[in-house]
């Protein structure tokens, strides 16, 4: 299993705005893991509604993910972290715990920048896993597409690229964090000394940017860029210090780092079936 590094943000609560919508299906969102393989589950999930498929191609499909399943899975195998690596992901993890419970914030820059080069490191390593990867899904867009109606192939294509391996690059942001409007509200909330200048103007924002959302309807690029743009006009509004204190709320949550131990990982994946992932 190729190795994940996680950095987890904690999630802010649901605006009274978005707990109004509709609540968004699982398979509505991309089928590409972070690892670069697809969510079998939810790719399939998404085919089989979207395209309504009868009985003998939704069997067509599942033989074409079973052979996808396999073939990804010995591809990434191939190329698995070694062992040392693994425990030293390990330690740094007991170490990162160790120094957030003491406040050593040099311990803390220390650890993390040994992270992020190891990070790096086995990405560039993995590189053959992805390009490989990419090699399978245009294998298997072609398998799926036998037996299909042209207008189901029409639809297909759409999806393909929109929703089963679209990138997630748009998922990340904030120097690193996943983007969230909730989680940049609850920061701003935090702040002390706002004025009811700024008290109206950050309401006005943040109300425009969820209507704005709502009109970019299920595009997460899209709403990737309306987040970035919300962030750069928030930070317009606040007074040098209070930039600063966003900032410093930034750094701590992107210290809030937790690493799987694979090993464990791999027997829990190995005795379950594929999970839809967020």
């Amino acid at each position: 299993m190729v190795l994940l590094v996680l950095c987890s943000v904690v999630a802010a609560q649901e605006s009274p705005d978005r707990e109004k919508g509709p609540r968004k299906k699982g398979h509505e969102r991309t089928c590409l893991r972070s690892n670069g393989a697809l969510d079998i589950r939810r790719a399939t999930e998404c085919l089989k509604e979207e395209l309504g498929l009868d009985a003998d191609q939704s069997a067509s499909l599942k033989h074409a993910m079973d052979d996808y399943k396999v073939r990804s899975r010995e591809l990434q195998h191939q190329y698995r972290p070694s062992e040392e690596l693994l425990k030293r992901l390990n330690s740094i993890r007991g170490e990162i715990a160790a120094a957030r419970e003491s406040k050593d914030e040099v311990a803390m820059d220390k650890l993390i920048g040994e992270l992020r080069s190891i990070r790096a490191a086995e990405d560039l390593r993995k590189a053959p896993v992805y390009e490989g990867l990419n090699a399978m899904h245009g294998e298997l867009l072609t398998s799926i597409k036998t037996g299909l109606r042209p207008d189901q192939v029409a639809k297909l294509n759409t999806l393909w690229a929109n929703r089963i391996v679209a990138p997630r690059e748009g998922r990340v942001g904030f120097r690193g964090q996943k983007r969230s409007a909730q989680a940049l509200k609850a920061m701003v909330d935090r702040l002390p000394g706002r004025s009811n200048e700024q008290e109206q103007q950050l309401e006005n924002l943040f109300r425009t940017h969820m209507e704005a959302v709502r009109a970019a309807g299920t595009s997460e690029a899209e709403r990737d860029k309306l987040v970035g743009q919300l962030y750069n006009d928030v930070m317009a509004v606040l007074t040098p210090d209070q930039q600063a204190r966003i900032e410093q709320d930034m750094q701590r949550r992107r210290r809030d780092v937790d690493i799987p131990d694979d090993s464990d990982k791999r027997k829990t994946d190995e005795a379950k079936p594929d999970q839809p992932t967020e």
